[in-house]
């Protein structure tokens, strides 16, 4: 029995849950810088044209409570939203002559139990 790891309407993406849904914004800036052009590419072909789909999708649920299956997908966008700006503005998985990296921290805040941004845990 294989184990579902993304809602049923989105498990044509399943293949990349394992290298892609990254749950910190430092392990997704990180995964970004460190692929190639190709597989950035072959990661926006996959998720963008079901981009809005799953946005509408998690519409329908409060961020702060999230199940795995939805979590995993909401990583999956986060993670798109990275790669697409790289490749639509640098063209590259890292900008040239941009701030270094290792010097821009990201510090990974909890989010509340009730998922309203701004509120406090």
């Amino acid at each position: 029995m294989t184990a579902v790891t993304l809602p049923a309407a989105f498990s044509k993406l399943n293949g990349f849950v394992g290298d892609w849904a990254l749950p910190t914004e430092r392990l997704r800036r990180d995964k970004r810088a460190g692929s190639t052009l190709e597989d950035l590419q072959a990661f926006a072909a996959a998720v963008g044209p079901c981009f809005q789909e799953i946005g509408q999708y998690l519409d329908g649920f409060p961020m702060g409570r999230l199940e795995p299956p939805q979590r995993r997908l909401l990583d999956l966008a986060l993670m798109y939203s990275e790669v697409a700006f790289a490749l639509e503005f640098y063209h590259r998985p890292e900008p040239v002559g941009g701030f270094p990296r290792e010097r821009f921290i990201i510090r990974d805040v909890p989010q509340p139990e009730d998922g309203r941004p701004g509120a406090r845990p």
